[in-house]
């Protein structure tokens, strides 16, 4: 148990730290270049897939980042396509109905980022805003999105229409992926591989606390917090258990390489409720990770976004004095 808790602090407070012992001041592209060519040899190490070209990386201003957002997401939903979501979400009681969905999702999408990977231009595209301590946390957690965009077609599964279910379980299992190669290659000394099944589901109150801190997401309804914080600790414990049960295998393997295969959240609650019977998880704490996964299958499965870091999940990893960084690195 003692263990556990100094690992959970690793990933909430300790990493922190040690990222912040680790930083250099990086200034320029040239020296962002470098960090991401330093970067690639270990984040090969931690996936065990070699990169077969060196992604560009950019500097972007957060006006940027925000035009960025709106083209995706105008892009992906029209507004009668918009119209039709908001209005479902009311009839639920998912969002109140004084609330906007699209500037709602803009605000806080551009509050959270911290950096994505777009696999139009095979580009790594950071904030100029990203405080040098952080810039590790992001560049290993896109660099992971860059690999897995020359093994498996990203922009096929972003791009997928009225397909939710698959974009959602998609998103997961990459963004989960990420969440749990970058982890070594911030801290070598950790194995998150020997964490027990379930164990960053069970981190998610601490993670939506950091996250907190932040305006736009604090004062976003329920449905869109959960739906950004799932991918990320929920995929990384389907990750676990991928890997003790395929050992040796990428759980790249398993995902489709055109638009027609079949690949659905099914596939990964299945393999979540075994992680959770035998990590001995309740019938309760099932059906909430249930819940949550429905719940990421309706908030992003609608729209296209990259592979993004959330500011949120950046504090939460890289920070403990109470503010956070968001990453959107996520696929929808």
């Amino acid at each position: 148990m003692d263990r556990l808790i100094r690992i959970g602090a690793a990933l909430v407070v300790v990493l922190s730290m040690g990222c912040r012992e680790r930083a250099q001041a990086v200034q320029g592209e040239a020296e962002l270049k470098d960090v991401v060519h330093h970067m690639m040899p270990m984040v090969a190490q931690t996936t065990g897939l070699r990169f077969k070209r060196e992604p560009l990386v950019l500097r972007r201003t957060r006006d940027q980042v925000r035009d960025y957002l709106i083209h995706k997401i105008d892009e992906d939903m029209p507004p009668a396509e918009l119209a039709g979501l908001q209005s479902a979400l009311r009839l639920f009681g998912l969002i109140p109905d004084t609330l906007q969905l699209r500037p709602t999702m803009i605000n806080v999408l551009t509050e959270q980022i911290a950096g994505y990977y777009d696999p139009d231009s095979n580009a790594l595209y950071i904030p100029a805003d990203i405080e040098p301590y952080q810039l590790r946390i992001v560049v290993s957690h896109e660099l992971v999105h860059a690999l897995q965009d020359q093994y498996v077609k990203l922009d096929s599964i972003i791009t997928q229409r009225h397909a939710n279910d698959r974009r959602s379980a998609a998103q997961a299992v990459l963004e989960g992926q990420a969440t749990l190669a970058q982890i070594p290659v911030l801290m070598p000394e950790q194995r998150p591989d020997t964490l027990p099944l379930g164990w960053f589901w069970q981190q998610r109150a601490a993670m939506a606390a950091q996250q907190a801190q932040m305006k736009q997401f604090a004062h976003a309804p329920l449905w869109v917090r959960e739906g950004l914080i799932f991918p990320y600790l929920g995929g990384a414990d389907f990750n676990v258990w991928f890997r003790h049960k395929y050992v040796n295998r990428s759980v790249l393997d398993s995902m489709p390489t055109r638009l027609g295969c079949c690949f659905s959240s099914c596939w990964a609650m299945k393999s979540k409720r075994r992680l959770s019977r035998r990590d001995g998880m309740g019938t309760a704490t099932r059906c909430a990770v249930r819940k949550a996964m429905r719940s990421s299958g309706t908030a992003f499965g609608t729209t296209a976004r990259p592979p993004l870091v959330l500011r949120g999940d950046c504090s939460a990893r890289g920070r403990n004095d109470g503010r956070t960084v968001g990453r959107p690195d996520a696929l929808r």
